[in-house]
């Protein structure tokens, strides 16, 4: 059996890998420009600033299921008394530890030996010098999944080079994007691939919104890939192209 509204779950898939690739490729467009303010942005934790500029940790938020109509605490809907929190439910929850605690699976993160070894079979390698800890991890899909993505990265991965392993691995740009023109163009081909096979579904008779999102996307892309162009001809070709993207359909 073929699951209901498949294609349409394949189409929107391929438009979320499109978005991930233009997200990278905006990424590598900031670390270019202001490469001492790539960490700011790659390790970015919403942890308040108190009155001398330090983090404030454990600020933590409290649940509450008062609308701004109530004047005085109702008690929960089909209840007679107050929410019981416990352990599993708790009143005040931790959004920065949790954000941190994500932070530790990232790919530049330097896991302990411990670590490690607990979660030797959740690596996912992409090249010699290039692997991801996954959070969530499939047994029966991890090496089919690994060997996409080493096939859909590899172009990427040689016009990026090697990563400088220095003393401070603070002063290394993140693996996944890469600060010259060839390896933006890799990462622009990926998202141009997955932004045209999702239009193949999401067509502008019948599906106007998805349609005109993903083609202002792709102009995006080529905004953004325009920062690096220094030829005037192949300039002006990208922003032809760019507009033809956003301009009226053909008609056939």
């Amino acid at each position: 059996m073929e699951p209901e509204n498949l294609t349409e779950l394949k189409a929107e898939c391929w438009r979320d890998i499109g978005n991930m690739y233009a997200t990278r490729l905006k990424f590598a467009r900031a670390c270019a420009e202001r490469p001492d303010a790539w960490e700011e942005v790659w390790r970015g934790e919403r942890r308040k600033a108190d009155d001398t500029g330090a983090a404030v940790s454990h600020e933590g938020t409290k649940l509450s299921f008062r609308v701004a109509a109530d004047r005085v605490e109702r008690p929960p809907e089909g209840g007679t008394g107050t929410i019981l929190w416990d352990d599993v439910f708790p009143e005040v929850v931790y959004l920065e530890d949790d954000e941190a605690q994500d932070n530790v699976l990232a790919e530049e993160h330097e896991a302990s030996p411990d670590f490690k070894e607990e979660h030797e079979d959740r690596w996912l390698h992409l090249g010699p010098n290039d692997k991801i800890c996954l959070p969530v991890h499939f047994r029966l899909l991890h090496e089919h999944v690994q060997r996409r993505m080493c096939r859909a990265n590899t172009g990427f991965l040689q016009q990026r080079g090697e990563i400088p392993k220095g003393a401070d691995k603070a002063q290394s740009p993140p693996s996944c994007i890469g600060t010259s023109f060839e390896a933006a163009r890799e990462i622009f081909k990926m998202a141009n691939h997955f932004f045209v096979m999702a239009l193949e579904y999401f067509l502008l008779d019948g599906w106007v919104t998805e349609h005109v999102r993903i083609l202002q996307e792709l102009s995006q892309m080529y905004r953004t890939l325009h920062f690096w162009e220094k030829d005037p001809k192949r300039s002006a070709a990208m922003l032809k192209r760019r507009a033809r993207v956003l301009g009226p359909p053909r008609c056939s």
